[in-house]
């Protein structure tokens, strides 16, 4: 399956009442503002849109979630 000029985005999704519970999602996407709209489908009523990253700015930001991440499939 051709991706034709998609990137890997990660994008941090924050919950309002428990910041534990925080999540990161792994996105195909041709440009930052459409992974943070796919994130926002794709997003809980408690969670909001945060800081989406490439793959190496989530590895310098959060070496964890970019290993957790790294072998699940990526939404498109």
């Amino acid at each position: 399956m051709a991706h034709g000029n998609v990137r890997l985005f990660f994008v941090m999704l924050e919950n309002h009442t428990d910041t534990r519970d925080n999540d990161c999602l792994k996105i195909l996407a041709k440009t930052k503002p459409e992974a943070m709209r796919i994130a926002e489908a794709h997003c809980r009523s408690n969670f909001s849109v945060g800081t989406v990253f490439t793959r190496k700015g989530l590895k310098r930001y959060d070496p964890e979630w970019h290993a957790l991440l790294w072998g699940l499939p990526a939404i498109e």
